[in-house]
């Protein structure tokens, strides 16, 4: 073929991706996105989850669809490529990545077992590959998933490795059906991932490990086997799979691509008489509350490894878990895709454990208040959810001794939020340190909705500090704590809507207004004020959740992901001011008014609790907190 192609690009092609729902399949939709093709990311179960990822390659320029088929269906098979014609008009990639795992002793495995793994891993793909051979556009690529357990002695796994056998035996006998077409066929065989089936049967995989090990054991032990030092990642398979359907790859085909690292078949995991699980987890004294997969309640797992903090990081002694309506909704709804397995938990405090030898600013023994930032999002061994967890240096604030840590704790996330929202984006003063405020300020008039929440009294004492004259809301339960915090008016806010705009009326105009709870009653009341002073824009801390009354052209509802604003290089000022200054002296001078805190008892057994609790509703003007080692 003479002329360049460009390699790295799928644009105007069409991919199916079945099992695209998680792990390795959801990272090869993605990665196809990436490369331009237009995805239809095919799952069973997870329809959210899917949809999810489908808006997720959407945003990033690609087209996407999510469709809903079981693969050891035929009839779901046959719907799934009839759909995707009806929408895209062609089909010119097919990734079968399906499989269900099975370990049992031989005897033991029963015909409903035996037609349970061969219906998802083999006949499933051999009916995704008939599909293929009749929908597939001239010069198409068809993509089956094996396993390099398909080439690996491993005991009590003959049912799952035999029927990924099957599978590179049909990319073989395929490749010559399909070539007079210009369709190449391969497979491919991914050695250990870590996803969350690795998450669940990876230790059965060691012979030296139990059930107690985690897929953090389980990488360590296979990182110190493989030349590449480290397990894989679903985008590792991706790119392969990236490659073979590109027109790079034209030329192969009928082939079974080992996508491993570098560890062959025969040596991987024939260790019996190496490293123990004994002299793996030696220094272990962790303990953790994963979340094994999207939507799943949490796993409380011992032994988890004590992470050694790198360059601009510390390891901490986690001493006090502050919990947030994140977390709850992370788990509960997927709002901020996270990998899996994972630890959740965004902010916490406790005693700094160990530092790296070029870090002078921290030391061991240190009390600190620490906010997970954005980019430490997907790494597990940011989670506040456990007894050791590493923080990054950049978003650590270093306490008095005398401040507690729970107060710290219940303060750090949501005051980063309200110096976001105040200072960065509605442009307010900060409030001095010592001294008066702007007097001009006084003038100015600040709607903080929602004082009594964890965010608005942050807000309102923020406000106040900074010299505005500030008009809050509370109901009368809450009414004696927020006027500690010193506004000018306090609106009952559980009257009737009406009288609510009527007094938020009479109280303006306002210089800016600050929504700290932003569920549909309260956007309905402050886009109706808006609406009857000529309209106009406001903040809020959540995007909207439904159903709020339709937003007028002349009314502007703001949100941004507040806290991590401060982690823009373009924000490096006001962020060291933040954890250097406002908040340690905040706290310890009394500038700073912490959330009030609820402790939670029992340990980490009961963060699930805690999480169902938030998203019960169940938690009114306080912190919920908890000490891990309780």
């Amino acid at each position: 073929m003479n002329g360049h192609v460009s390699s790295a690009r799928l644009d105007g092609k069409i991919a199916i991706v079945t099992g695209a729902g998680r792990g390795i399949g959801a990272g090869i939709a993605r990665e196809l996105g990436a490369r331009g093709a237009s995805v239809v990311v095919n799952y069973r179960s997870s329809a959210e989850i899917a949809q999810s990822l489908a808006n997720e390659i959407k945003a990033g320029g690609s087209d996407s669809i999510a469709i809903q088929g079981d693969v050891s269906k035929i009839e779901d098979i046959k719907s799934l490529f009839q759909q995707t014609k009806a929408h895209f008009n062609r089909v010119d990639i097919v990734v079968s990545n399906s499989g269900v795992e099975h370990f049992g002793p031989i005897d033991q495995v029963t015909p409903d077992a035996f037609d349970k793994v061969f219906n998802v891993n083999t006949r499933g793909q051999f009916f995704v590959g008939q599909a293929a051979y009749e929908h597939l556009a001239d010069n198409g690529r068809l993509i089956l998933t094996s396993s390099i357990s398909a080439h690996s002695p491993i005991k009590q796994h003959a049912l799952y490795a035999g029927s990924k056998c099957a599978v590179e035996a049909f990319a073989r006998c395929f490749a010559p059906d399909f070539g007079p077409r210009g369709i190449t066929v391969n497979s491919i065989a991914p050695g250990g991932v870590k996803t969350d089936m690795a998450a669940d049967v990876g230790f059965k995989y060691i012979p030296t490990a139990d059930a107690s090990w985690t897929v953090d054991d389980v990488e360590k032990f296979i990182a110190s086997r493989t030349p590449m030092g480290r397990m894989a990642y679903p985008v590792d398979i991706a790119r392969v799979v990236g490659f073979l359907a590109s027109e790079d790859a034209g030329w192969i085909s009928g082939q079974n691509l080992t996508i491993s690292g570098g560890v062959s078949p025969e040596s991987r995991l024939c260790l019996e008489d190496s490293t123990t699980h004994a002299s793996v987890a030696g220094v272990m004294a962790n303990q953790a509350a994963w979340i094994p997969a999207a939507e799943a309640d949490l796993v409380l797992q011992d032994g988890t490894d004590i992470p050694t903090p790198g360059q601009g990081e510390v390891l901490v002694k986690v001493k006090c878990i502050a919990f947030s309506p994140i977390e709850a909704k992370i788990q509960k709804f997927g709002t901020h895709p996270i990998p899996y397995p994972s630890i959740l938990g965004t902010s916490f405090a406790g005693i700094i454990e160990s530092v790296p030898p070029s870090t002078t600013v921290f030391k061991p023994g240190d009390n600190i208040a620490v906010i997970r930032t954005g980019a430490h999002q997907g790494d597990p061994r940011f989670g506040a959810f456990q007894k050791f967890a590493l923080a990054d240096s950049s978003s650590v604030s270093k306490l008095h001794p005398s401040t507690p840590l729970p107060a710290a704790a219940a303060s750090i996330l949501n005051l980063a939020a309200v110096v976001s929202a105040l200072s960065i984006h509605l442009g307010l003063s900060r409030p001095p340190l010592s001294g008066p405020p702007p007097p001009a300020n006084t003038n100015k008039k600040v709607l903080i909705y929602g004082g009594s929440s964890s965010c608005g009294g942050f807000a309102v004492k923020y406000a106040v500090t900074a010299g505005y004259t500030v008009v809050t809301t509370s109901s009368p339960a809450n009414h004696a704590f927020v006027a500690s915090l010193a506004p000018a008016h306090i609106i009952d806010h559980t009257l009737p809507a009406a009288k609510i705009v009527s007094a938020i009326r009479t109280q303006g105009p306002y210089a800016a207004i600050f929504d700290t709870i932003g569920l549909p009653p309260c956007t309905d009341i402050l886009v109706e004020y808006l609406s009857s002073v000529g309209g106009g824009a406001y903040n809020t801390l959540i995007p909207l959740e439904g159903p709020e009354k339709p937003i007028p052209e002349n009314v502007e509802r703001k949100f941004a992901a507040y806290s991590w604003a401060l982690d823009e290089p373009k924000h490096a000022e006001i962020r060291e001011w933040f954890y250097d200054e406002y908040l340690p002296q905040g706290l310890e001078s009394g500038l700073v008014v912490p959330t009030r805190q609820h402790a939670v008892e029992g340990g980490l057994g009961e963060a699930q609790g805690v999480l169902d609790l938030i998203m019960k509703g169940g938690v009114s003007g306080h912190k919920l907190v908890m000490d891990p080692w309780a």
